[in-house]
């Protein structure tokens, strides 16, 4: 039981490490959903060729970026992007101008990719080689966001020697966690090594091939590079939850090689405040357990906060009756075990009505913030809620019913992933405590043999 439970939070450990400036990202690749932005690209042209007809053609590029900087400034990003596909022609026109990037980055945002690609052609055929690659990282980085890894990689393959030194850090890091995606740990290690130990990134980069290593079993090496950046961390950094991740991955790692002294000893760098304090006290319990430390254990478990609903703290209902078994304390073992069926039967009950619930295609946000909490799910959610959000934030805009159907039609579509992928996860979690409850009753059923045999 111990070991399955240090699994679980250790592969939670081991997701990639991302710079703050990238999102967060899952360790699946969600291609799967590049078809439909590609349908919205196609209709949110259209939608642009419609809006924009109510906006006023301008004179100057100049003129375009003034406006389209107080737009956003103004938290009206869509009514920028409108100004931006009426205006075409003034970037189209003027390649070399300072501020195509920021212009990019907005029609990007906005989802209009086909007038994006307009612009790309025209820096192919017009612009110099440096622009070009800037312009092409830009596009990587909205692919990279989206899940879209091929496309995104494509996007990055020559680029790296014409970004500047923090933009081509960044990129191999992206490229990195791409071949990781793929399982090609030897390739993404190269791929994080390029990055230089002067770069702001150099930590991350390291982390990930720590990473890298953890995975094919290399562990002395992985403990290696987590000691070495915890040994050059920086004043401001000491209590950072970037440190105390380093702890919390060395902790675990250790705990899997049976270093329980060493692994004790990282779970308790691990600041009180921490997000990761729960798991580090979950640690130092197992450590204390596989050394014999029942009491101590315990202890620790008893005192515990409640971890929320990820699984390994619902685990907690399991060891802490363990433990009690394990000091021969069997009436307070059982005592426990029923108190643990007690409470993954009225979670069961909980999440079948919660199943229900979305069968009768009622969605409801603060439920999935609740039941799907993982990196995998919550990324790919977050995906497709923003998606959603967004398509139903320009219906108001448009004046024209096919094209409302059109977008309403995309809506409905990505409302039904949404959907199947919710029900996909309460069904994996409802499996979960099912096995919970078989366990449960098995031990109970232990404990009352070995409680009779003690006497």
């Amino acid at each position: 039981m111990n070991y399955k439970i240090s699994v679980t939070i250790l592969f939670i450990c081991l997701c990639l490490v991302i710079p703050p400036e990238l999102p967060a990202v899952s360790n699946s690749n969600v291609e799967s959903f590049a078809k439909y932005d590609k349908d919205i690209s196609n209709v949110m042209y259209d939608v642009y060729e419609n809006i924009s007809t109510g906006y006023r053609q301008l004179n100057t590029i100049e003129e375009l970026y003034k406006i389209t900087r107080k737009e956003v400034i103004n938290n009206r990003q869509f009514q920028a992007a409108c100004f931006i596909h009426k205006n075409i022609n003034l970037i189209t026109s003027n390649i070399e101008y300072t501020n195509i990037p920021y212009f990019i980055n907005i029609i990007l945002h906005n989802k209009n990719e086909k007038l994006a690609q307009k612009v790309l052609e025209g820096i192919k055929t017009n612009g110099d080689k440096l622009l070009l690659s800037n312009i092409k990282f830009i596009f990587a980085k909205y692919y990279f966001k989206n899940r879209e890894f091929k496309t995104a990689s494509k996007y990055i393959s020559g680029i790296i020697p014409d970004l500047d030194k923090h933009n081509s850090h960044l990129a191999m890091i992206m490229q990195g966690i791409i071949l990781q995606s793929k399982k090609r740990h030897r390739q993404a290690v190269d791929s994080f090594k390029a990055v230089s130990a002067k770069s702001p990134l150099y930590k991350y980069a390291q982390l990930n091939i720590a990473i890298s290593y953890i995975r094919q079993g290399w562990w002395s090496d992985a403990h290696k590079i987590i000691t070495s950046n915890l040994r050059l961390k920086k004043k401001e950094e000491v209590n950072s939850e970037f440190i105390n991740r380093l702890y919390l991955m060395l902790g675990y790692s250790y705990l899997q090689q049976e270093y329980y002294r060493e692994s004790r000893e990282s779970f308790r760098n691990i600041t009180k405040k921490s997000i990761y304090a729960n798991s580090a006290l979950l640690g130092i319990a197992l450590t204390a357990t596989n050394q014999n430390d029942n009491p101590g254990a315990l202890s620790i478990l008893s005192h515990m906060t409640n971890g929320g609903n990820q699984l390994f703290f619902e685990e907690n209902y399991l060891l802490l009756p363990y433990i009690y078994e394990r000091l021969e304390q069997y009436k307070t073992a059982e005592a426990a075990y029923y108190f643990s069926l007690d409470y993954y039967t009225k979670r069961l009950s909980s999440l079948t009505t919660q199943l229900s619930k979305f069968k009768e295609n009622r969605i409801n946000n603060s439920l999935t913030n609740n039941v799907f909490n993982n990196n995998t799910s919550h990324a790919i959610i977050n995906i497709l809620e923003n998606r959603i959000r967004f398509l139903n934030s320009i219906t108001n805009y448009i004046s024209d019913k096919p094209l409302t159907k059109r977008v309403n039609s995309l809506i409905s579509a990505n409302s039904g992933i949404l959907l199947q992928l919710k029900r996909e996860k309460l069904n994996h979690k409802i499996k979960v405590i099912k096995s919970y409850i078989s366990q449960t009753r098995y031990n109970i059923a232990r404990v009352y043999d070995n409680s009779n045999n003690a006497k």
